[in-house]
């Protein structure tokens, strides 16, 4: 697999027409331990997504890798690239964002991965989020894939099973705050410019438990409190 430096613009995947570096596993990954689907050792659901999908990776220096075949394991918060070999590596070096292809969408719809942000319950700045929206207010959303192990009675052979669950946080002021996704929760921390959160989800017909509206509602407040 070639992958190239360049530059990522406007949530779309772009190689620049400037200098490209072409980088192999053997000086950018480190093996990942990843079972293949059917095996026992292989753990259905720790994944964003089943499959490698493409995308884009931005290194904490600043490099981007403008393409690449990457598989987000939620389970341990960490991204896997394939390598020319088509073997799964980690990166060597700490990666500070990076972009999936949703391959539901046709590959139309880009997710942008961040970290950086303060630490949080269990979450350090070396966890990632996905950005939803940007602005004076900043919308994170945190996927979580716990792995736990049991031994059913009258067996002896250990079961895993993988708990789910979506936590979503503000961003604002160099400050994080857990919110959810209810009128009364989003109302107290949306304030500023005479915006009724309520008026404007009756106006628009919104649902705030949907991720879609939920974007357009902080979309709308950073638009007017900039």
């Amino acid at each position: 697999m070639k992958i190239f430096i360049s530059t990522v613009a406007l949530g779309l995947l772009v190689i620049s027409a400037k200098a490209q570096i072409f980088i192999t596993q053997d000086n950018l990954g480190v093996s990942a331990p990843m079972p293949e689907k059917g095996t026992p050792e292989y753990i259905q659901g720790i994944y964003l997504y089943p499959d490698f999908v493409k995308g884009s990776v931005t290194m904490l220096d600043n490099k981007k890798i403008a393409s690449a075949d990457l598989i987000y394991d939620l389970s341990k918060d960490k991204i896997i690239f394939k390598g020319e070999d088509n073997k799964p590596y980690w990166f060597k070096d700490k990666v500070s964002e990076f972009q999936m292809a949703d391959p539901k969408s046709g590959d139309q719809l880009i997710h942008l991965f961040k970290n950086g942000y303060p630490p949080i319950d269990r979450y350090s700045a070396l966890n990632y989020y996905e950005v939803l929206a940007e602005g004076k207010v900043t919308l994170l959303k945190k996927e979580v894939r716990i792995v736990s192990e049991t031994i059913p009675y009258g067996s002896s052979a250990p079961v895993k099973s993988v708990a789910n669950a979506q936590l979503y946080y503000l961003y604002t002021n160099d400050t994080m705050t857990q919110i959810k996704k209810d009128k009364k929760s989003m109302g107290n921390l949306l304030k500023g410019n005479d915006f009724n959160l309520t008026k404007y989800i009756s106006d628009n017909n919104l649902n705030i438990k949907n991720d879609e509206d939920l974007v357009k509602i902080i979309n709308y407040y950073n638009s007017i409190n900039k």
